[in-house]
């Protein structure tokens, strides 16, 4: 059951940035603090 969760992410991320969505913006400044 962890792999659904994983599918649900990447389906999400792949959306989110293709319509460049609120939630790819918070993503993306997620992933500038974690570097």
């Amino acid at each position: 059951m962890a792999s659904l969760p994983n599918l649900t992410e990447l389906i999400l991320y792949k959306n989110d940035v293709r319509d460049l969505s609120p939630l790819a913006s918070l993503t993306n400044l997620t992933e500038l603090h974690l570097e």
